[in-house]
């Protein structure tokens, strides 16, 4: 028979029951601690209705203030009366805050209802006058672009609008640094030039005691054409160094002379080193002095020059060639080869033109004369070159491309100690409109199998020592195949 509730043990557990002070667990967020406490979420719950009683716990190091998340449901105002205290149609105001719609505050200068045809300031949206321009006086965006490097920021700024290209353009024409000719003095015009500065070099001769290293985009001009008439003086650039002039960005050269002296040894020996980036090169002139006895007897190897892309009338001649008897011009050719070698006591060739594997070149109107070794050499890079006159190298071929891409067009080659062009090891060439004579070699020759030879049928070939295109035998292409298979497999 059960026990009646009035039971001493039904007494004492509803006693104990109470003690235990039972409650449903409190909702709280991710980071609350089992001893936290709970955090009330409820839809629209007026905080001033809410009675909390914060109690403390050993536990507890700080208090948390209770977070209230409300979800905002959005009714049909058919269904909200005129009278309810609580929904009304209000919109915020930049000094009042929340406010009623037909409140007169909203009328003000000061408020934000964009919904009510009202801009950001509370004024009435107005368009622009038709003659009204946001530009800045040019004066003062004159001073404002002054402050931007050319390279990249003020070349991004061309790109805004036509008014900013025309101003930018002018800013950037206007950055020039002029360079009297001295001994050192373009070396610290280099090093303190701003990214997209335009160095202009002044007649003369301008030493350099070190390799000049192009890290930032500049460009280099020499004196304007026709200034001071055809004899000129040029802005030559003179080193002893294995490397006049290491362009490691992009730059651009026009109208200079570079003349390197003496028979320095390093990697690469050249003139002027392409390292990465594009390089322009237009209206140079590029020679080798080796054993000259200044730059002045080395520039003879323009004496009598035509305009670049036009062939040499004669040979220009060294000083010690004057001595030398007449002879046929292959014989000739040998000789000046082994009179350039004694005079320097070192047959190290030395290119005019190098173009690294990481470099684009862009070579247009230039003359490139009586060089020690070719006067182009692209070592896998790219090469374009337009118009130019590339003649007399004395150590091996006009043009030599080890790899990469070149382009040749419209190009006077003549006159080199070797051949007139000479490909190797994959080599995509395309001539087109070029002149390729007087070479001891072939014009062009094709020393390996892979690449890409594309020959246009308006090139011209006269007087080379042989063939005009030479191309490997069957047993060459076959060793040059298994060459190239066992470098892949490496």
């Amino acid at each position: 028979m059960l026990a009646s509730r009035s039971s001493p043990d039904a007494d004492d557990l509803e006693a104990r029951l109470t003690e235990l002070d039972l409650a449903p667990p409190p909702l709280c967020h991710q980071r609350s601690q089992e001893w936290a406490e709970p955090v009330y979420r409820s839809a629209s719950i007026d905080p001033s209705r809410l009675s909390l009683e914060r109690r403390s716990t050993s536990f507890e190091e700080y208090e948390e203030e209770p977070v209230y998340r409300s979800a905002f449901m959005h009714l049909d105002a058919s269904a909200i009366s005129d009278d309810d205290p609580y929904y009304t149609d209000e919109r915020f105001h930049a000094d009042w805050g929340f406010v009623r719609v037909d409140d007169p505050r909203h009328s003000r200068i000061g408020c934000c209802s964009p919904t009510h045809g009202l801009s950001a300031v509370g004024c009435p949206a107005t368009t622009p006058d038709a003659a009204f321009v946001f530009d800045l006086p040019c004066e003062i965006f004159d001073h404002v672009l002054a402050f931007l490097p050319c390279h990249p920021d003020l070349f991004n700024a061309m790109a805004a609008s036509k008014s900013w290209r025309r101003c930018a353009s002018d800013n950037c024409a206007r950055r020039c640094v002029d360079v009297p000719a001295s001994q050192g003095g373009l070396a610290r015009a280099v090093e303190a030039a701003r990214p997209g500065d335009t160095l202009r070099l002044s007649a003369g001769l301008h030493v350099l005691s070190a390799e000049l290293t192009l890290s930032v985009p500049l460009q280099l001009v020499g004196p304007p054409a026709g200034a001071g008439g055809a004899d000129a003086a040029p802005a030559v650039l003179s080193s002893a160094q294995h490397v006049l002039l290491r362009s490691r960005s992009a730059a651009r050269l026009r109208g200079l002379t570079l003349c390197r002296m003496g028979e320095g040894v390093g990697y690469p020996n050249a003139v002027l080193f392409a390292e990465a980036g594009t390089l322009s090169v237009e209206a140079c002139r590029i020679t080798c002095g080796g054993g000259a006895r200044d730059e002045a007897d080395a520039l003879r190897a323009f004496a009598g020059a035509p305009p670049p892309g036009v062939p040499f009338e004669q040979r220009p001649q060294l000083p010690a060639e004057a001595s030398l008897p007449a002879a046929p011009p292959h014989e000739r050719l040998q000789a000046d080869a082994a009179l350039s070698s004694d005079a320097g006591g070192n047959e190290l060739p030395q290119s005019g033109v190098w173009v690294g594997a990481a470099a684009r070149v862009l070579l247009r109107g230039c003359l490139i004369s009586r060089t020690l070794g070719p006067g182009v050499k692209v070592y896998r890079g790219e090469l374009e070159a337009v118009g130019n006159t590339i003649a007399f190298a004395s150590r091996g071929a006009n043009v030599v491309a080890n790899g990469g891409r070149v382009r040749l067009s419209r190009n006077q080659i003549q006159g080199a100690t070797g051949d007139g062009v000479s490909v190797w090891n994959c080599t995509q060439l395309s001539a087109d409109g070029n002149r390729i004579e007087g070479n001891t070699g072939s014009g062009v020759v094709i020393n390996s199998c892979g690449g890409r030879v594309s020959l246009g049928p308006d090139n011209e070939f006269a007087a080379n020592g042989a063939q005009d295109i030479s191309r490997p035998s069957a047993r060459e292409l076959a060793c040059s195949r298994a060459a190239a298979a066992a470098l892949a497999a490496c």
